[in-house]
Formats: structure tokens, sequence, C-alpha cells
């Protein structure tokens, strides 16, 4: 798909411009130049000659150009004396026309595109977009990807990814951060998830040729695909373009549960063109066809929403849950129990009165539970001190020592007798209290 990757870019650039547009930059910002207004009259006309001559719908390319051209007549660019200050302003307009429209002012440099022939070399620096592959406690696979880069250059990096999770119970894809890329790429991803069978993952009209270019699975992948095993895919308001072409897949194929907020809402493809010498704006030139492909301006709403910063955490715990209903391993079981005690009282910590807190404190030998600011606080000798966190039934766990649990025994008067301190291996030691 011709520079559908490109809107990556385009999406930061976008926000980039709105965020100087509304004064989150200096007035005048570094190497900025003064505008005329004969130029902002010629750039103006220019860009919306462009659009009426790109835009893949024809109808509305001619709406958005007129609209364009009345806010000039308005006014609307006036304020705008430097030529970030109108780049940004053309942005905010025609913005809310398409995600994907970006005005930028390069000062005639020019802006590194996903097609030039030592792209490689850029993408590279990010691993081709895999920021992250792990296994989870629980045997829960991770992939965290900020772009989808073309397969010519990151198809090994993704079949590495891939084989380095086949072997999970579950998957998590951490889309969060994704503004985007190639088609191409999620075609090779979903095709490890949606199974051999061909499957029809997405298409768009092409305006430049009257072309109409589909997306299908692959009927032949490396390794072993992904298939009859949960799959979760987090996302929200900085996950746009192509990883939300990839999110709403999934959920047209019912593959997997998408886990955040609702995404960014750019859903065309398009390129960059140069309304002069010192200016480019992307103009989507290509767009989806199918009523159930189509995100731009609505997004992609997650099967569970959770708050923005808490998606990993809290679809760690729905992947146990599935894992649990069919697991028969003890040490995983063991493991996943450990670990969901331990991030529920992370991610929701149970609330303690000071006279909770006050009664949790005691001298345990060489052990001390003590209160801080109002922080409950394990230490040890010289060790460093750990801040406790709270779980029920007088259980916690220390902050930086995932693999230690500490509960606290009492008698029938409520006061604690005793700490006892379980480590995720099964080892078990007894501080009877020493201040009682």
């Amino acid at each position: 798909m011709d520079n559908f990757a490109r809107q990556a870019a385009a999406f930061s650039a976008a926000l980039f411009m709105v965020f100087v547009s509304m004064g989150a930059a200096p007035a005048m910002a570094k190497d900025d130049e003064k505008i005329s207004a004969r130029e902002r009259n010629k750039i103006t006309e220019t860009i919306a000659e462009l659009i009426e001559d790109n835009y893949f719908d024809v109808e509305k390319a001619n709406s958005i150009a007129n609209a364009l051209r009345r806010e000039h007549a308005a006014g609307t660019f006036s304020d705008a004396a430097t030529k970030v200050q109108f780049a940004a302003a053309l942005t905010e307009i025609l913005h809310p026309h398409d995600g994907h429209f970006a005005v930028i002012w390069t000062n005639g440099e020019h802006t590194p595109d996903h097609h030039d022939a030592d792209w490689d070399k850029v993408a590279r620096r990010t691993n081709f977009g895999f920021e992250k592959v792990e296994i989870l406690s629980g045997n829960v696979g991770y992939i965290r990807m900020t772009s989808f880069e073309a397969p010519k250059i990151a198809a090994d990096t993704a079949v590495a990814a891939m084989g380095m999770v086949a072997n999970s119970d579950a998957l998590i894809l951490d889309l969060t951060n994704n503004g985007g890329g190639e088609p191409d790429m999620v075609q090779l991803m979903l095709s490890y998830l949606l199974g051999p069978d061909p499957k029809h993952v997405g298409g768009l009209y092409w305006r430049k040729d009257d072309r109409l270019q589909q997306y299908w699975t692959l009927p032949f992948v490396p390794g072993e695909r992904y298939l009859d095993k949960p799959v979760y895919v987090l996302g929200g308001a900085a996950t746009a373009s192509a990883a939300e072409m990839f999110m709403l897949q999934i959920k047209n194929h019912k593959r997997g549960q998408l886990i955040g907020q609702t995404t960014y809402g750019a859903g065309n493809a398009g390129e960059t063109f140069e309304p002069s010498d010192e200016f480019e704006i992307f103009i989507s030139n290509g767009g989806p066809v199918r009523p159930q492909d189509v995100y731009d301006g609505i997004g992609v709403a997650p099967n569970i929403e959770t708050a923005a910063g808490e998606e990993l955490s809290r679809t760690l715990l729905l992947a146990w849950d599935e894992i649990l209903k069919t697991a028969k391993d003890p040490l995983q079981i063991n493991a996943i129990n450990w670990a969901q005690a331990r991030l529920s009282a992370e991610i929701d910590p149970l609330p303690l009165s000071d006279e909770d807190k006050r009664a949790a404190l005691g001298d345990f030998g060489d052990r001390q539970i003590v209160l801080r600011d109002g922080v409950l606080i394990y230490e040890r000798g010289r060790r460093a001190p750990e801040v406790l966190i709270a779980a029920p039934d007088d259980v916690f766990f220390l902050e930086n020592f995932p693999g230690i649990k500490i509960e606290l025994s009492r008698n029938k008067d409520g006061d604690v007798t005793q700490m006892t301190m379980t480590w995720q291996d099964g080892h078990v030691e007894e501080f009877p209290r020493k201040d009682l």
C-alpha cells in the first residue's frame, strides 16, 4: 500500500501542530520565520486545490476545500504571524475533516519517508517497531509494538517475535503508543492469529489510479501460527492508523479482546504533497470501501474499557483468569495465583485506616514494621527499607520484591503476634513479635 506508512509521521505531526496552535509552544519557534498575508493566501489556495485533486472522496474533497477557503476569507489565519503558527492553524481547521490532515513547515528540509531507500536504517533503531517481547508471569506472551513497518525490512523481526511467544498460553499485543505504519505488516501479524484459511482483513480505494487494493491473510507464515489461545490487544488515544486497522480486524473476526480506550480515529491512507518548497501536507488519497472497515473520525472502541496506564495490569488479570480455567500444572497455577494477588494489591490497594496501620506495627527480632509519613515500611537491619503493599487478610507484599509475601497473625484480642514470610518457591520463615 503506497505511502500508507507515512500516516504515523503525519499523525504525530498533526498533534504537534495542534498543540502549537493552542499555545503549547512559544510564539516564535526555533528557526521559525514570519509569513506574509500574500504567502498565506497563495498556500491556502494551493492546499485547497491539492485537496480537490487528490482527496480520495471527490464529493468530500470539494466540501473540505471550500470550507478551507471560507475559513481563510473569514480571517481565521490572519493572526498566524509565523510559518509554524500558520501550519498549525491550517492543521487545526483541516483535522476534524480527516484525522490524517497535517500541515508542516519544513523550512525546505526533506521529511524522512518510510519509502526512502535508507528507511530501514531508521526503523532498525526501534527494532522495526517491536519494542519489547517477553514472557510474563503465568506464561503470558507480551509484544509491545510502536509501529507497523514494511515486511520487506521487518518480516524477520516479526517472525522472531511471534516465535518467542509461540509457547505462551495467552498473548497480549500492546499498541497503546503505536501511530501506525504499513498494512502489509498488519496483514502478516493477523495471518499468525487468524489461521491458514484466507480471511479478508481490509481494502482501500485509491483515487489516483481508480484502484481497489484488498488485504487477505496469508496462506503461509514462517513458524507456528498463534491459534486457539486467548489474545488481547491494548489500545488508546495514541493508537492510530494501521494500528487501528489491526485492532478493528481483530474485532471484526472476533479473534480477541480489545482493552483500553477508544483509539485516535485516523482511518484513511495517503501521502505527502508540497504546496510550496517550505510546506508539506498529508492528504488521504485512499480510503476504506467496506462499512465494517471504517474508523476515521470514530476510532475503534474497546471491548473492555480501562483507565489510561492500567491497560496491561487489568489485561494480565483477565489473561490469568482465562488460563486458570484449563491449567493443570501446579507450578503454573501457583505462579498465577501469587501474581494475581500481588498485582491486585498493586492496582487496587487495600485502604488502611490509621488504626489498621498502627495495629500492624511491631518488632520481629531483626525485622520491624514501622510507620513513616503515614506509610507502612518493612525494615531489616541496614538493608534498604521497603514499602508494604496491603492485601486482604493481613497480607502484605514488598514493593520491590514481588516474590516475597508477609502475613501477620493475631491473637484473640486482635494484637499481631507473628510475622510469616513466604517466598514464591514455597520457602517459609516465621518471626514472633518481640515487643508485646
